[in-house]
């Protein structure tokens, strides 16, 4: 088993924010997997395109916009995407 942080999506009031979690898996895919059935399990909430890959959630990275997220869910545990 391998630690994998999976970042995801909750969208809620017609915004969406960007989320993270640290879950122990096999590989990836069955990390999403985890990750969704938690979520839903704690918030009763869909987590939208979960992915182990930070930059999938952006139409354009840019290294400073990658820090500001990172930065914005280690301060608030959410950045509004």
């Amino acid at each position: 088993m391998k630690k994998y942080t999976v970042y995801y999506i909750i969208k809620a009031n017609r915004r969406e924010w960007l989320h993270k979690m640290e879950v122990e898996a096999a590989n990836s895919r069955e990390a999403t997997k985890v990750c969704k059935e938690k979520v839903y399990a704690k918030t009763k909430k869909n987590a939208f395109r979960p992915s182990t890959s930070i930059n999938s959630h952006f139409w354009n990275p840019t290294p400073e916009l990658v820090a500001e997220a990172l930065k914005g869910i280690e301060k608030d545990g959410y950045y509004r995407v």
